[in-house]
């Protein structure tokens, strides 16, 4: 929705609208998707992948107890489901922004469940987002955030501060640290959430 009138011969770039007629949905969509892809420039010929993520059975009240005995259901149910990755999802950091440092509901940390889920033959795949929710450093580095007309960081309902990632202080600072330790730590699938 555009609210904002034009003056007479002005102009506004738009995304573009794509169009698409037929009968089989699952073909419209899988042309869509290779359109945008395209338009992206973006690989979109990534192998079909089969994985469990813990968002959608317990939401953030997920568990390093909880997480490892499902992993255990569906390594012992392989034939059935074949799956490849298993994905950890928001409920195992200690804050919002703090990605590396577990909560009271994953004792043994990150490094080491990493190695529970590689050792049972699975990816092991972790969420994180690009927000950060402390204030006072969203109010000490606000070129680091998106902001408000006024300069201010802006604040996004769930997510609290959202990154800027045409920040050069962000990117150092804020977001390849954290990416270059979990790799380290054997993290190969990155679900990263909150783009705005």
């Amino acid at each position: 929705r555009i609210e904002r009138p034009l003056d007479p011969g002005e102009a506004i770039d738009l995304e573009p609208v794509r169009v698409a007629l037929g009968a089989d949905s699952n073909a419209l969509l899988e042309a869509h998707a290779e359109a945008q892809g395209t338009r992206a420039a973006a690989r979109a010929c990534a192998p079909f992948q089969a994985g469990w993520c813990s968002w959608y059975h317990f939401f953030h009240d997920v568990s390093e107890d909880a997480f490892v005995r499902n992993l255990d259901a569906l390594v012992a149910a392989r034939d059935e489901i074949p799956i490849e990755l298993v994905q950890l999802d928001d409920g195992y950091q200690r804050a919002i922004g703090d990605w590396l440092e577990t909560n009271e509901k994953f004792p043994s940390g990150l490094a080491d469940l990493r190695r529970v889920i590689s050792a049972r033959g699975l990816q092991p795949g972790i969420w994180t987002n690009v927000s950060f929710q402390d204030r006072t450093a969203a109010a000490a580095h606000p070129s680091w955030f998106v902001r408000t007309p006024d300069g201010q960081p802006a604040l996004g309902n769930w997510v609290g501060y959202v990154m800027d990632g045409s920040s050069a202080g962000t990117m150092d600072t804020l977001v390849t640290p954290v990416y270059r330790a979990l790799r380290r730590m054997g993290w190969d699938y990155f679900k990263l959430d909150a783009l705005r």
